[in-house]
């Protein structure tokens, strides 16, 4: 038995139909040794592939240190403005489903997620702080730095139009109705608080509003009449009321 060392095979064979303008290169190597039949025993010293390698995957580039690979600081008391979040119907630490439809992200998951709810929730916190005060996004600027201008929009802009901030029947807030409506006309259908809210909120936006209601009245359910005896009050609208409740009764009219 020979020592002599078996030739590695070669990994390419010449193509007579291959690209001329395509050149590989194929190293040259000895002649196939005829098999004897005996097993050779492997050599402790692997010798080297005569192939060079022919490609190598490239790695990704790094990118650059930025803000968007930053998680933004506020305030230091994030946990504090997710609770107010909580309280305003919103989930602390994630979207709605709401927000995924309206596209307030560009991708969800991930940091530029993770920052818009800190700042959405920052907004939220900022308008509960006030409720007299219309909230201006210039008076969110100082807080929210520059560079994310454009998740401030986003979540401002949400907020605003979807009727979490910048509600109700205080001064400052209904200065903003215009006197003259400058978008088309939307009809509402019921007075009651629902149809109200929302014919301020459209008036608000620039809308010109009509509500309908086939009562007397405006409030729907929400209405107290005084009794003539005694100034009593009814009450109505609504059954296994706490009164009802502890009057033993089947109910108030």
């Amino acid at each position: 038995m020979s020592d002599q060392p078996i030739p590695p095979f070669p990994l390419f064979q010449p193509n007579p139909n291959s690209n001329p303008n395509l050149q590989l290169h194929i190293p040259s190597t000895p002649a196939k040794r005829k098999r004897t039949g005996l097993r050779r025993r492997a050599s402790a010293v692997p010798s080297p592939s005569p192939f060079p390698l022919l490609w190598l995957p490239n790695r990704l580039p790094i990118p650059p240190s930025s803000t968007a690979s930053e998680i933004i600081f506020i305030n230091k008391e994030p946990t504090a403005e997710a609770l107010t979040a909580l309280s305003a119907g919103f989930p602390a630490d994630s979207l709605t489903d709401e927000e995924t439809e309206a596209g307030v992200v560009s991708v969800i998951g991930g940091i530029e997620q993770v920052n818009y709810i800190l700042i959405r929730n920052h907004i939220l916190t900022r308008w509960r702080e006030n409720v007299f005060q219309y909230l201006t996004k210039e008076t969110l600027t100082p807080s929210i730095p520059s560079q994310y201008k454009t998740l401030l929009d986003s979540a401002y802009h949400y907020l605003l139009s979807h009727g979490y901030i910048n509600f109700g029947v205080a001064p400052s807030i209904k200065d903003r109705i215009l006197t003259e409506p400058d978008k088309p006309m939307v009809v509402i259908v019921g007075a009651g608080l629902a149809g109200i809210a929302a014919a301020r909120q459209l008036m608000t936006f620039g809308f010109k509003v009509v509500v309908l209601e086939g009562r007397k009245r405006a409030g729907g359910r929400v209405y107290t009449r005084k009794m003539e005896v005694a100034n009593q009050v009814v009450v109505v609208g609504t059954l296994s009321h706490f009164i009802e409740l502890k009057l033993n009764s089947s109910q108030i009219y």
